[in-house]
C-alpha cells in the first residue's frame, strides 16, 4: 500500500512539473520555399555562363586576420623596413601558383554533373555561352530563342573568379602550433604573412524561355583564404561551386532541412 502511494506521489510530481512547462522544442524538416515548381519542367538547359577570372598578384588590401585601422598606423614604419623582402616573398609566392584555369568550364561543368544527379529530367548542356549578361532580362531573346518550350527550363548567369596574394599581419596566437618549437614561442608578438585568397562572384538565373520570365536570380560572393601558397585554383573553385549549391539548390528543389520549432503546450 505504502508503495501504491508512494508511486502515485512521484506521477503527481510529475505531473506539476510538466504543467510549469509553456513550450516544447522541436526538431522537424522544413522544406525551403521555391518560386519553382521544378515538378513541371521536363529539361533543364544550361547555357555556359560568362566568367571572367583575374591572374595572381599581389594585394595590398589586407586580408581577414588584420588589424585595426589604429593599429595599422603603428605598423607602417615597420613595413617600410621591411618592404623589399616582403616584395621578395611575394614574388616567389606567385611564381609557385598553377597556371590560371579555365574558370568558365570548371563553373559549367560543375552544374551539368549536379544537376543530373539531381534533376529527374533531361539535362542539356549548350555549346554556346551567354553571349551578354543584360539578356539575362530579356524577354524577348528567351522566346525567339526557344519559342515552343512549355516544360524547359533554362539555367545560366555570370560571375568573376580571382585569385590573389594578401600580405596580413598576424598575432603570435594565430601562428600557435601544437608542435611549435622554442623558437617560435619567443618570435615577435606580430608577424606578416602571406595568404592565398580565392574569391568567387556568380550571378544565377532560371528563366522561363516560353515567356522569358526570370523565375529565380541569386547572386553569390563566396570567399575561400589559405595560407597554403600552392594551393590549386581548381579545388578552391570545386569548394566555393559546393557552398553555392548547398544555398541554390535547396531553394530550386524545395529540400527539407532540419529546423528548431517551439511547440506551445495549453
Amino acid at each position: 500500500m505504502r508503495q501504491i502511494k508512494f508511486l502515485i506521489l512521484i506521477y503527481l510530481l510529475l505531473l506539476a512539473g510538466c504543467a510549469s512547462e509553456v513550450h516544447q522544442k522541436i526538431k522537424l524538416d522544413i522544406p525551403a520555399y521555391s518560386p519553382i515548381n521544378i515538378q513541371e519542367f521536363q529539361e533543364i538547359i544550361l547555357i555556359p555562363f560568362i566568367i571572367s577570372s583575374e591572374k595572381p598578384g599581389a594585394a595590398s588590401i589586407p586580408a581577414a586576420e588584420n588589424v585595426g585601422e589604429e593599429e595599422k598606423e603603428e605598423e607602417k614604419e615597420k613595413e617600410k623596413e621591411k618592404k623589399d623582402e616582403e616584395e621578395k616573398q611575394l614574388a616567389a609566392a606567385q611564381k609557385k601558383i598553377e597556371p590560371g584555369l579555365d574558370a568558365q568550364a570548371e563553373v559549367i561543368k560543375y552544374f551539368v554533373t549536379e544537376l543530373s544527379r539531381k534533376f529527374k529530367g533531361q539535362v542539356r548542356l549548350e555549346d554556346r555561352p551567354l553571349p551578354s549578361a543584360e539578356l539575362l532580362h530579356k524577354p524577348e531573346y528567351w522566346q525567339s530563342l526557344s519559342p515552343d518550350s512549355q516544360a524547359t527550363l533554362i539555367f545560366t548567369g555570370h560571375g568573376r573568379f580571382q585569385e590573389e596574394i594578401r600580405k596580413a599581419i598576424l598575432y603570435r596566437s594565430d601562428l600557435y602550433r601544437a608542435d611549435q618549437s622554442e623558437e617560435d614561442l619567443f618570435a615577435p608578438e606580430k608577424k606578416l604573412a602571406s595568404r592565398h585568397v580565392f574569391t568567387l562572384e556568380l550571378n544565377v538565373a532560371l528563366i522561363k524561355p516560353e515567356t522569358g520570365e526570370v523565375l529565380l536570380e541569386r547572386n553569390f560572393k563566396e570567399t575561400k583564404i589559405t595560407p597554403d601558397l600552392k594551393y590549386p585554383a581548381r579545388f578552391a573553385l570545386y569548394e566555393l561551386l559546393q557552398r553555392v549549391k548547398l544555398i541554390l539548390f535547396r531553394q530550386i528543389f524545395a529540400e527539407e532541412r532540419p529546423q528548431e520549432r517551439y511547440l506551445l503546450l495549453k
